[in-house]
């Protein structure tokens, strides 16, 4: 380099100022060129959203690869399955439509194949829970409640974070603990009649939870219960009126049978609940039985009812006319013997 400025200041006087000052400096260009150490380009960045997408199964996605560096031109993709792929300066975006591919994990890198991105998608099934009661639930018999969910997969495996729980009235009745259903057993209460029973399902995606609910209504039913029967009366007189009134309930509604001592001048009403014995007689006199039935049971009362026969008071009146007459009789013919 000194030799080379040397040879310019040797020149002819008609070089111009200008041509030595663009010599010198390009000769000091390569002078700080050998001695400067080498400066490596910043490598560009790559971003990938959605990141850890979650997708149903037979759903579809966009993913978009953005580099960190204006106008870069060389990011692809690289994936299992075929995607519409589209290109910008510095991005470049990949669609998947109806997946099926449990494990699909798209690649976004720079040419020549450097700086990769890998970005897993998280393919699921997720059915609805199901809610299954018993057929018939009776008061004060065991039943079991059940909810199930019959498919769940993530990337083609059954998940270890999942948990179904069943609840009722707000109060938790039990929960899976990592299995895909539940079961609750206990006594039904006629007083759950008319409840809702939830069941609530929830499955770790990825980095998502995914929840699915189903509900239920109980429908109790019961034998009779408070069974019972009342009188107008317990004791009558010949030609009385008596009536008698069963008392029941149930679900469904029980029907409602008789056992009387006699049929005789009896008439039914209010859906067989009343009996009414019109003058009754001595041939009524007994027991009154109800029985309150239906398909899950039967119950019986009953109430005594005692004859006690027909009025005396003409009786009563007969005696005392035969205790007097003769006294009076008497009296009579005592008199006349003294007046004579």
């Amino acid at each position: 380099a000194v030799s080379s400025v040397q040879t310019l200041l040797c020149l002819s006087p008609s070089l111009s100022l200008v041509k030595m000052m663009a010599a010198l400096l390009q000769n000091l260009a390569l002078l700080f060129a050998f001695w400067l150490p080498r400066v490596h380009p910043t490598p560009c960045g790559l971003t990938v959203h959605p990141v850890d997408p979650v997708v149903p199964f037979g759903g579809s996605v966009t993913l978009n690869c953005t580099s960190s560096c204006v106008n870069d031109t060389t990011l692809k993709w690289e994936s299992s399955s075929e995607g519409d792929v589209q290109k910008g300066d510095w991005w470049t975006t990949v669609s998947f439509d109806n997946i099926t591919n449990w494990n699909l994990q798209p690649v976004c890198f720079q040419e020549p194949r450097s700086n990769l991105v890998k970005m897993p998608i998280y393919v699921y099934q997720f059915s609805p829970p199901e809610i299954y009661l018993a057929s018939d639930i009776v008061a004060d018999r065991q039943h079991t409640i059940l909810c199930n969910i019959s498919s769940v997969v993530v990337r083609g495996q059954a998940p270890r974070n999942i948990n179904v729980s069943l609840s009722s009235g707000g109060h938790m009745l039990n929960n899976s603990q990592g299995r895909s259903s539940v079961a609750y057993s206990s006594v039904a209460q006629l007083s759950q009649d008319g409840m809702e029973v939830l069941c609530v399902a929830h499955v770790a995606v990825g980095k998502e939870v995914l929840e699915k609910t189903a509900n239920s209504t109980l429908k109790v039913s019961a034998s009779p219960y408070n069974v019972s029967v009342t009188s107008s009366t317990t004791t009558y007189k010949a030609g009385s009126n008596i009536i008698v009134t069963c008392h029941a309930d149930g679900k469904p509604f029980p029907e409602i049978m008789w056992q009387l001592p006699s049929t005789d001048q009896a008439e039914f009403s209010d859906g067989n609940r009343t009996v009414t014995i019109w003058s009754a007689q001595s041939s009524h006199n007994g027991t009154y039985r109800c029985h309150a039935q239906n398909a899950y049971g039967s119950y019986s009362a009953d109430v005594d009812i005692l004859y006690e026969g027909t009025s005396r008071n003409w009786v009563t009146t007969v005696v005392v006319v035969m205790l007097v007459l003769p006294v009076l009789v008497t009296a009579a013919f005592i008199c006349y013997k003294c007046r004579k």
